[in-house]
């Protein structure tokens, strides 16, 4: 095995050419917009207020969540 192998084991090292962490932080942030436009519209805040428009347009996390999490599941299987 050379240096620049990494074998996962049971202390959970990952390999740093297939891991992206800022990726889950940006994962989270779509996270918490898909709850924000979910909550908002029960709520009402979708349709009156300052912050209606924002609120609105905020279904765009579902697409940015999913092409996140797609590229972090595949991208392992490409480096291999």
């Amino acid at each position: 095995m050379t240096t620049t192998e990494v074998v996962i084991g049971s202390s959970g090292v990952r390999d740093p050419a297939t891991t992206f962490p800022c990726f889950d932080g940006l994962r989270a942030i779509a996270a918490i917009t898909v709850v924000l436009h979910h909550a908002s519209f029960p709520t009402g805040r979708m349709f009156v207020g300052r912050f209606a428009p924002y609120f609105t347009h905020l279904d765009i996390g579902v697409a940015v969540f999913f092409l996140i999490s797609g590229f972090l599941l595949y991208r392992p299987f490409v480096a291999a």
